[in-house]
């Protein structure tokens, strides 16, 4: 009443509470108290949905593309669009796979509230997606990821990027295991570069040969972004150490 029903001000007054700002770590104390945390001694972790992990990957890329207004976006196909999820195109009649498999509600029913599966679907999608591959290579292509000079270095500043915490030791551990492991294992994946370029060449003049210019959108296709595809090529080992990190329950929960 006093702020006249403004649900800005509310809106405010709830993220700026203490009890809003908690993180999820867990007390023993408190945990045997109130186990189920009804009294919201800590935050509840809860899974990222499809458009904030879609987000969150543009961020760690460094490509988020914060405009505000315009055209909507082709969120599934290459070439991939950086603009935010809240820009997506949805076609009522023909919903993207991708969408289905992360728990996108039908557009065409009414919907109180977004199921939540956990399916391979998901998990196939960080491994094999360009865009998520890409993403790896644009985290260590960061200035402060490549200007480091030291692995120790390296390895905190993607932690900084994708966790914003410092790795524990164990997690550096961890980390020289991969890389060395990695690069023995490098020599074995280089043949398979050219195979991967040839693929990517001829879908791009598939692309350059269709009279219908699905590049560019005519007004009667589902909408296509204009751009470049996600360049084939083997990941170095940090690109590949990046990329397992993506696959982390960390970067898809928010604590």
């Amino acid at each position: 009443l006093q702020q006249n029903w403004s649900v800005k001000d509310l809106h405010r007054i709830i993220m700026n509470s203490r009890v809003y700002q908690l993180s999820s770590e867990t007390n023993s104390k408190y945990e045997q108290v109130d186990p189920e945390n009804r009294f919201l001694w800590r935050a509840n972790i809860r899974r990222l949905d499809f458009e904030a992990m879609r987000d969150s990957l543009l961020v760690f890329a460094g490509k988020l593309d914060t405009a505000v207004g315009g055209q909507p976006v082709n969120l599934a196909d290459e070439p991939y669009s950086y603009r935010r999820s809240v820009y997506g195109y949805i076609d009522r009649g023909n919903l993207p796979e991708l969408m289905s498999n992360f728990d996108f509600s039908m557009p065409d029913q009414t919907n109180s509230k977004r199921t939540t599966t956990i399916v391979p679907q998901q998990a196939l999608y960080l491994m094999n997606s360009p865009m998520a591959v890409d993403v790896a290579r644009s985290v260590v292509a960061r200035k402060e990821v490549a200007g480091q000079t030291s692995p120790l270095a390296r390895v905190i500043e993607i932690y900084r990027v994708l966790f914003q915490r410092q790795p524990k030791q164990d997690e550096i551990k961890i980390a020289y295991q991969y890389l060395n492991v990695d690069e023995r294992n490098l020599p074995q994946i280089t043949d398979a570069q050219k195979k991967m370029n040839e693929t990517l060449q001829k879908k791009m003049e598939s692309a350059e040969n269709d009279d219908a210019t699905p590049m560019r959108n005519d007004g009667y296709k589902a909408i296509q972004n204009e751009g470049a595809y996600v360049v084939r090529k083997p990941l170095s080992p940090w690109e590949s150490y990046t990329h397992a990190l993506l696959l982390s329950n960390e970067a898809a929960y928010v604590n």
